[in-house]
């Protein structure tokens, strides 16, 4: 996907990557902290564009991390149990 159309509602709701109301509040905060130590002037509008650069990113990404990977119930048990062999 092109970093522009990660921008889209239409990606970030294929996707699954916008932020809940929870995880905005946690994102807005670090923005306003990352700001303020940056000491660059901000205002609400600035967060929210943060938020939707964050989102937008998040979006790009997961469009080249989805690698589908088809496994029966048993070997998916048998690679669980890989994973987990010290």
């Amino acid at each position: 996907m092109d970093i522009q159309d990660a921008f889209t509602p239409e990606a970030i709701d294929a996707a699954g990557t916008n932020v809940s109301d929870e995880e905005e509040q946690q994102v807005a905060a670090m923005a306003r902290r990352v700001l303020s130590e940056g000491q660059i002037s901000h205002n609400q509008e600035i967060v929210n564009i943060c938020l939707l650069m964050f989102v937008a990113g998040r979006t790009h990404q997961s469009d080249r991390l989805r690698i589908p990977i088809y496994m029966s119930p048993g070997l998916i048990s048998q690679f669980l149990e890989f994973l987990t062999t010290p």
